[in-house]
């Protein structure tokens, strides 16, 4: 379901998966790992809308590393890959899971709509921005913060501590999506 909100368009629906598994082909890599500590989801706004097109990442307490590439991306398809202990601990300081708690997703809508209205009061919006979903665990509890927009411009935006907080976590995952991996099925086409 799609629905505008003060923000811009908002897809509803398919996020509450992606700490169980995402999409199907996702399901299979880390199959037999423990839960997922950290996710990434990317939805890119141009061909959104169904899991085929999405971009997933994620990390499990074993270091089990899932990536699921899209159909329209080179080397497309669900690929497993597993990080050592000091690469899982480093990924951990990168992404600051204690920084995340500190952010709520108000805080990260707030910045988003300031940098929008950043051109001389006038408020705009990048129709195809992508949609980034990250989720992980803290303690008993699923957090989930939702970001669209461009992450360049957050990252870079002085004072935005919610929004460089998140893309730090974000690139970090996305980053994983360039280690070679064992490729446990293809991509197709939705």
């Amino acid at each position: 379901m799609v629905v505008r909100n003060g923000l811009g368009w908002v897809v509803l629906g398919g996020v509450a998966g992606l700490m169980t598994a995402g999409s199907a082909s996702a399901a299979s890599a880390c199959a037999a790992s423990p839960p997922v500590l950290i996710a990434l989801s990317v939805e890119a706004g141009a061909v959104g809308g169904t899991p085929a097109a999405r971009f997933e990442v994620s990390v499990h307490e074993d270091g089990c590393v899932a990536v699921h590439r899209p159909w329209f991306l080179r080397d497309a398809g669900t690929y497993e890959s597993r990080l050592g202990t000091d690469e899982q601990r480093t990924l951990l300081d990168l992404i600051d899971i204690a920084a995340l708690r500190s952010v709520d997703q108000s805080a990260l809508d707030a910045e988003t709509e300031s940098q929008q209205r950043a051109a001389n009061g006038v408020r705009y919006t990048t129709i195809d921005a992508d949609r980034r979903v990250l989720q992980w665990r803290d303690g008993d509890r699923l957090r989930t913060l939702t970001y669209v927009g461009e992450v360049d411009a957050a990252a870079d935006r002085s004072g935005a501590v919610a929004s460089a907080t998140f893309v730090r976590a974000a690139r970090a995952l996305q980053a994983l999506a360039q280690r070679d991996g064992q490729r446990i099925d293809t991509g197709s086409a939705p």
